[in-house]
């Protein structure tokens, strides 16, 4: 039996509109063509099929698991880092004239099968949809990298209804099913799967070290002792402990090489080196530094935060968002040293700050608590090289969060594109919020 395929996305375009990543995508359950034709606004249908469109000639393919009479399913997935489970999307139909009460869960994995039920969800299957969505961020389920996950499906309620969980286009997913309602599973199975995809946000933790990094042999300094010890660790003749393996790696990059030595080799000959210098002019006049031309410089003594984004986007205006409302925090707190600065791209030097800066001319809904305070500046390309000056020199890229020190020295840097710091809602799981104020408060004690 073939049926129109309709997609009914709860609210995930608004939920998922801040760069939530998809970690596990299974893509959709296969369609076809009807009998009546096979082009939809000159594109095949198979390629271009437009489910959420009403009459055209995509239908979905009928076949899946069967959900129901004692009969569960669950597929399995793996992650390469930290995540907080935000979301989950499932192809699912039913022809039961009533919606059924169905049960999504997360477990996780023992002995190759589905394990303990970490998060269970309620979703209401009919026959309107065959697309199921549900935002599950305030549940705080934790993914954790390298390991195993299962995502099942069961119906419990009428042993005369069943849910079909269609399958995937592609047969390389592995699977489990249960007689029991899911108390015992079967062996793992590969081959076709249920059409399903995750999201989640990653968790972030701060690679920060104190002042101590490079300080290998824990005499208290920094010097040609330590960059000895080094060359011998990256030579193999002698081994570190774990926590002198993080205080070798000078460039925070997970590995220690050639290039940690050649960086502590600098650190010890010329001490840190300050972020390259710039003044650029304050364009926000809720800004208490409106009009003037500011920089590292002006923040001497400070730690100091600076923020790269496109001024016209969403996503990067939801992060600065964050950064005006942590900023507003601190200094409720009575912590007056910390400052952050917003700077545009200039390859988006046409677009408009309004709702970056949240202007009363914006009516965006991001912008309810009023102006943002935060200074906010425009790079420039004064070599006329096609690159903006400073995201040049600071070799930036888009989102990125740098922190420096009350010297203007380079201390760390975090991409929000991958880290969402917001503190509730679709962030809140994450705890990267709380990381990051924290981060700013140990910096502070430097």
């Amino acid at each position: 039996m073939k049926k129109l395929l309709t997609l009914t996305v709860f609210a995930l375009s608004i939920l998922f509109s801040q760069d939530r990543s998809i970690v596990f995508n299974t893509g959709p359950a296969p369609w076809t063509c009807s009998e009546s034709g096979g082009v939809y606004d000159n594109y095949l249908c198979d390629a271009m099929c437009g489910g959420h469109i009403d009459n055209d000639n995509c239908i979905i393919v009928d076949e899946g698991f069967t959900i129901g009479q004692g009969n569960s399913v669950a597929e399995r997935f793996i992650l390469n880092y930290d995540y907080a489970f935000e979301a989950f999307g499932l192809y699912l139909k039913t022809e039961s004239l009533s919606a059924l009460n169905t049960i999504v869960r997360i477990h996780d994995d023992v002995d190759g099968s589905p394990g303990n039920v970490l998060g269970e969800w309620n979703i209401s299957v009919s026959q309107l949809s065959t697309y199921y969505s549900l935002y599950t961020g305030d549940s705080c389920v934790d993914f954790m990298a390298g390991n195993y996950y299962w995502l099942s499906v069961h119906y419990t309620d009428d042993p005369a209804n069943t849910i079909k969980w269609l399958q995937t286009d592609s047969d390389y997913w592995y699977t489990s099913q249960s007689n029991d309602y899911g108390q015992n599973w079967e062996q793992t199975n590969f081959g076709y799967g249920g059409a399903a995809a995750i999201w989640a946000e990653r968790i972030y933790e701060s690679d920060w070290q104190p002042s101590s990094d490079g300080d290998i042999n824990y005499d208290g300094i920094a010097n040609i002792l330590d960059i000895v010890g080094l060359v011998s660790f990256v030579l193999e003749n002698v081994e570190f402990t774990e926590e002198q393996q993080t205080l070798a790696d000078m460039n925070f990059d997970g590995v220690i090489n050639i290039l940690d030595i050649v960086q502590l080799v600098n650190f010890v000959l010329f001490g840190p080196t300050p972020m390259p210098l710039f003044t650029y002019e304050d364009i926000n006049p809720a800004s208490n530094s409106y009009g003037e031309y500011i920089g590292p410089e002006t923040y001497l003594g400070d730690v100091s935060l600076f923020y790269f984004g496109k001024a016209g986007w969403s996503h990067c205006r939801h992060r600065f968002g964050v950064l005006n409302y942590l900023h507003d925090e601190l200094i409720s707190e009575g912590i007056n040293d910390v400052s952050i600065l917003g700077m545009n791209g200039f390859q988006y030097i046409n677009d408009s700050y309004d709702c970056m800066i949240c202007e009363n001319s914006c009516t965006s809904s991001t912008c309810d608590e009023g102006p943002r305070t935060l200074p906010w500046t425009q790079d420039l390309d004064a070599d006329e090289n096609g690159t903006g000056d400073v995201w040049e020199s600071w070799d930036v890229t888009l989102r990125d969060l740098v922190f420096l020190d009350r010297q203007g020295n380079y201390v760390t840097r975090i991409n929000l594109t991958s880290y969402n710091p917001d503190p509730i809602g679709m962030g809140e799981c994450t705890d990267n919020y709380t990381t990051i104020k924290q981060l700013i408060l140990d910096l502070r004690q430097q």
